[in-house]
Order: C-alpha cells, then structure tokens, then sequence
C-alpha cells in the first residue's frame, strides 16, 4: 500500500502529519528556525539534554539567580548554532518550572528595530500556580534572569525584555 493510500485510510495520521510538517518555521533568520509545538510553542528543554554534535553547536551565557534571589551568576551552556536564541531562553527559563508552577512552553519574538524580545509564556493547564502568585525571589529567577541573559548578549542587540502569557503581558 503507498504512503497515498494509508493516508487516506489514516485521516487522522494525515492531520498529525500535517500539523507537524507545518510546525517546522523556515525563516531566513536563523534565530527563528526551529520545531514548534502544533500551537506554536518552544518545549522548555529536558533538564538532562545535552548535545554532541559540537559542529552544529556554540556556547552561549545565560544568567540564573543565586540560592538568595540576590545576583544573577553567569552560567556557560552549549546550544544548538541555528537556535540560538530560542535555545538560551529555554535553558533560562528550564530551572524555574516546579511541581506546582508548570511552564510548559514558551515563544520568543524580537523585533530588531525596536531592539525589543517579548517572551511569551504557555503555562501549564494542569499548573496549581499561576505567574502572579511567584515570590518576589520566583520573579526575580525567571524575568531578570531572562532579561540579563537576552540584554548581555550583544550579538542579539537587544535592549529591552517583555513578557507575556497567550499574548497577555503579564503584570504585577
């Protein structure tokens, strides 16, 4: 039977591949290549994921808060060379997601002329916690966190961070 004739046998199977097929961004921008959930959402990464190619992969700094939500350290992570913006914000934010604060996914947008990335989160349905219950220490390893992480590093030129939820900036 060709692959034709099981699709059409399969209509479900041919919706799935389709949705997946049209997950993947082909943008001439390499900050924007990449696998996308069906909703258009990044996975945060596995907290054990690491990459061997190293052809294919670079270093990049991101910065996480230390034990007492005081400074912002930076860490050294290696990311994938044609993801890596998406890829720094995922290895940021991967930390922060616990048992009762689930972040699940998340989209990065930067409009280089106004030098602005908005982060634009997917939480977790199933989350018991919501962004405005996060501690004053919460909030400061997620978003400053991110914005450091974005703001130094200059080959991405950005200047400011803003932060979203289903496209609704989130407000505290």
């Amino acid at each position: 039977m060709n692959i034709t004739k099981q699709l059409l046998v399969f209509p479900l199977l041919a919706a799935i591949l389709v949705n997946l097929n049209s997950a993947v961004s082909q943008s001439s921008d390499s900050r924007q290549q990449t696998l996308l959930t069906a909703d258009g959402f990044h996975s945060l990464p596995a907290a054990n994921s690491k990459s061997v190619d190293s052809q294919n992969t670079t270093t990049v700094t991101i910065y996480r808060a230390d034990s007492q939500c005081a400074n912002l350290i930076p860490q050294t992570v290696t990311v994938p060379k044609d993801r890596l913006l998406v890829s720094a914000v995922g290895q940021a934010i991967a930390p922060t997601s616990t048992a009762d604060f689930e972040l699940t996914g998340y989209r990065v947008n930067v409009d280089p002329q106004l030098q602005l990335a908005t982060i634009d989160f997917r939480l977790s349905p199933n989350s018991r916690r919501r962004f405005i219950s996060l501690s004053p220490c919460e909030q400061f390893a997620l978003f400053a966190s991110l914005r450091k992480t974005l703001t130094e590093n200059p080959q991405w030129q950005i200047q400011d961070v803003r932060f979203t939820q289903r496209g609704e900036e989130l407000q505290f």
